[in-house]
């Protein structure tokens, strides 16, 4: 079993993103709110995993943790607290269970979904400037978009 866990982080790292990120996502969408007990247990369950089983590239998705919190603290701040603590947050997970090759496309890509979405609720008259929307659905998809990509890789060799 140690073999296993050991020999497929991709499977692995992603099953925990997932565990804890769809009851986030849920979670935001029902309340406009961020469990923040699920992202520090979910940052800490990741950290531990990549810290346990993959040596250096351990280090890699804690660099690429933190980076991503500071964009999105800087995002926060030039947003003018457009984006919520918890998005801030969030960032954490997502960095750190993408790392650093695939973090930041995740995040283009969760800001081109969020774009869309915006789009849509416009045309359709659904949306008005006075409505918040969750964005964590955005960054979960954005980020499982690009992740996706070495896991087809590895399925295909």
């Amino acid at each position: 079993m140690i073999d296993f866990i050991r020999s497929n982080p991709i499977f692995i790292a992603s099953a925990i993103f997932m565990a804890f990120s769809i009851p986030i996502v849920v979670w935001d969408i029902r309340t406009m709110k961020i469990p923040d007990m699920l992202v520090y247990v979910g940052a800490a369950v990741l950290s531990a995993y990549f810290i346990a089983f993959t040596g250096w590239d351990a280090i890699l998705h804690l660099v690429a943790a933190a980076l991503s919190f500071g964009l999105f603290m800087l995002v926060r701040k030039f947003a003018g607290n457009g984006l919520g603590w918890g998005d801030v947050k969030y960032s954490l997970v997502c960095g750190l269970y993408a790392g650093p090759l695939w973090a930041f496309a995740g995040y283009i890509l969760s800001a081109v979904y969020c774009g869309l979405f915006f789009l849509v609720l416009k045309l359709s008259g659904r949306y008005g400037k006075d409505r918040a929307l969750p964005f964590t659905p955005f960054m979960a998809l954005g980020t499982v978009s690009v992740s996706a990509i070495p896991i087809v890789k590895q399925l295909a060799c």
